[in-house]
């Protein structure tokens, strides 16, 4: 399970949020009910940010430790 500010990165293509795999991001909420998912913000080519992405415990990997 991953946790508040983890570094992930994308598993998947997200072309709604031109997100590609290897996308990093930053987890900013955890939930666990009804099932795991993920609130991540991810950075943009710009130097801003998305909107916040609702993701599975599938469609990320955690970095580091």
């Amino acid at each position: 399970m991953l946790h508040n500010f983890d570094l992930v990165a994308l598993a998947v293509t997200l072309p709604e949020h031109d997100l590609v795999p290897g996308a990093l991001g930053t987890v900013v909420e955890v939930y666990t009910d009804p099932k795991e998912a993920y609130h991540v913000e991810f950075g943009a080519s710009d130097g801003g940010v998305t909107p916040l992405v609702r993701l599975g415990p599938d469609e990320v990997h955690k970095l580091g430790r």
